[in-house]
């Protein structure tokens, strides 16, 4: 039976680096099922600092590195803090006790390279088609994907408005929160904090590296503060915390159309947050109880995977802020908002190639803190409309279940199309060659051969199995395609 044990060292490599050494270290790590307990700084300079001690260990231990607050020589002291977990019977518990949820991203970055897939979105673009011409230089490259993703929003609002000119007008909800948000004046030790959670990441268009606001926090702080205090005071939102740098990021097909990338944002570090949340699992287990729930209880159940076009990029900023008003958000609040969302600027940066800025007038930006909130108030009614709608962000999947097979298609086409006439209403393009209907059942003979979803005078096609939030889900929920599909 293998031992618990922990190795302890100064390995002379300072593991906050982008070098290859590091990279090496973790990776011969994780390969042998070590996990690193510290990835902060322990050695302070003037640029930054660095972490060449740690600990790493291999459960099953709860382990906590703990860095002592004052500099002894050099370095902060760091000590181990561990508590034995005996092994539970609940493989989940057990795992979930393990302290390993913030080297997650590590361990899958290991995985990853092992199995060569980071390469396709940390390679820059090659060449790009355009209007039945091939573009390879990087400098046109890079504007043609800042155009495409500064037009593709207002080019699809466009087109729901010619096609649906009296529907495509939204009207204000019912149900008005009668409560209004206050934004209380920030404090020097709020901001720090802040400051102190912070992920590791590169900086904006400003280039300052999250690693040195935390160094330098406590100098930052109180000058910070008075400027935030003075933009809820004045009723303003800086027009530097308004400059996004985008970075295509290649999703599926064909890599040479700018259709198949998604615009990350890369915003100042000054302009982040933090916050924790209900991630995938929790939305995976709400949609898959209620499957099994159903299933179990002989009902035919039918789940429709929708797709949404661009749908971050064509939020109307309009109706968005009528939304924020619905739900409270009025006064210093609701008016630092639509500062935000006015006058936004965005470059595209492929490699070492940068766009021109152009002006953005609709959407709001992926991958931010800010820009998640905002999208899931501009989305929150469409629960209104049927409520056995489940959306995880932009990735939306409504269920039906009936006592017949006959009873569900109809019950589900009926939802497809008081859901796409909301789609319609607030300016968002549902996808019908992307949207997808799985029929669910324990065995291939318990679910009809046939089944027809219409919407929008389209019929939806089906598939036995299907991606959702990271997963492949097949039609009988055994899970082998998930389990064997090849990485």
């Amino acid at each position: 039976m293998e031992k618990n044990h922990i190795i302890a060292g100064d390995y002379n490599i300072n593991i906050l680096s982008n070098e290859p050494k590091p990279e090496e270290l973790s990776n011969e790590c994780l390969s042998h099922g070590y996990l690193p307990l510290f990835n902060s700084i322990t050695i302070p300079n003037e640029n930054d600092g660095t972490c060449i001690a740690n600990f790493y260990a291999k459960s099953p231990i709860d382990l906590k590195a703990i860095k002592h607050s004052q500099v002894f020589a050099d370095h902060y002291p760091l000590f181990c803090d561990f508590n034995i977990i005996k092994p539970s019977t609940n493989r989940i518990d057990y795992f979930h006790k393990l302290n390993i949820n913030c080297y997650r991203r590590k361990l899958w970055n290991y995985i990853n390279n092992k199995l060569g897939k980071n390469c396709k979105t940390e390679c820059p673009v090659k060449k790009i088609k355009f209007n039945d011409n091939t573009i390879e230089d990087a400098d046109i490259i890079a504007n043609h994907f800042n155009d495409f993703f500064s037009n593709i929003g207002l080019e699809l609002a466009n087109k729901i408005r010619s096609s649906n000119p009296a529907g495509s007008n939204y009207h204000s909800i019912s149900n008005r929160n009668s409560r209004s948000v206050y934004l209380w004046p920030v404090t020097s030790t709020e901001l720090q904090t802040v400051i102190s959670d912070m992920k590791n990441k590169n900086g904006g268009s400003d280039n300052i590296h999250s690693r040195v606001l935390k160094i330098i926090s406590h100098i930052i702080s109180p000058v910070l503060t008075e400027i935030f205090n003075d933009c809820i005071e004045m009723d303003i939102w800086p027009s530097s915390l308004k400059q996004d740098d985008v970075v295509p990021i290649f999703k599926s097909g064909d890599d040479t159309l700018a259709t198949n990338y998604r615009p990350t944002s890369l915003i100042s570090n000054i302009a982040k947050g933090f916050i924790k949340g209900s991630g995938t699992t929790e939305a995976l287990e709400k949609i898959l109880n209620s499957i099994y729930e159903n299933i179990d209880n002989d009902n035919a159940i039918i789940a429709t995977f929708m797709d949404l076009s661009k749908a971050f990029d064509t939020v109307n900023h309009t109706i968005l802020l009528e939304k924020l008003e619905n739900e409270g958000i009025r006064g210093v609040a609701f008016d630092l908002l639509k500062q935000y969302l006015s006058n936004r600027t965005q470059r595209v940066k492929i490699g070492s190639a940068t766009s021109l800025s152009r002006k953005i007038e609709i959407g709001v930006p992926q991958v931010t803190i800010l820009g998640l909130l905002l999208f899931l108030v501009y989305i929150n009614d469409i629960f209104d409309v049927c409520e056995d709608t489940y959306a995880f962000a932009d990735d939306t999947i409504v269920l039906d279940y009936q006592a017949t097979w006959e009873q569900a298609q109809r019950s589900m086409s009926v939802k497809l199309k008081a859901l796409n006439d909301w789609f319609v209403k607030n300016e968002l393009t549902l996808n019908i060659t992307k949207t997808e209907h799985v029929t669910f059942g324990w065995y291939a003979n318990s679910v009809p051969q046939n089944t027809e979803i219409i919407v929008g005078g389209r019929q939806v096609g089906r598939t036995n199995v299907t991606k959702y939030l990271g997963i492949f889900m097949d039609f009988n929920l055994k899970w082998d395609y998930h389990i064997h599909y090849p990485m």
